[in-house]
C-alpha cells in the first residue's frame, strides 16, 4: 500500500526551496507533490525544453498564487 500522506525529507527541501525562490509556501499533501512531480519530469527531459506546462491549483490559498515560469526548471 502506498502512503500518500508521507512527507519525505526531499519534499520538505523542495517546499523550502520553492518558498525561498517564489515567496509562496506550498501545501504539502497535494500541491507540493504535484509540482515536485512536474518539475521532476522537466528535469529528466520528459518535457521538451520550451514547452508550456500548465499546473492547475484549485486551493486552498487561491489568492496567494501568481504565475510562475517553469523555465528555471525545464
Amino acid at each position: 500500500m502506498i502512503n500518500f500522506i508521507k512527507k519525505t525529507p526531499e519534499l520538505s527541501e523542495f517546499i523550502d526551496s520553492f518558498e525561498d525562490q517564489h515567496g509562496t509556501r506550498l501545501e504539502w499533501v497535494y500541491v507540493a507533490k504535484m509540482l515536485y512531480g512536474v518539475i521532476d519530469l522537466c528535469q529528466r527531459g520528459v518535457v521538451v525544453p520550451g514547452s508550456t506546462v500548465v499546473a492547475v491549483i484549485t486551493g486552498p490559498d487561491e489568492g496567494v498564487w501568481r504565475g510562475y515560469s517553469a523555465s528555471s526548471y525545464c
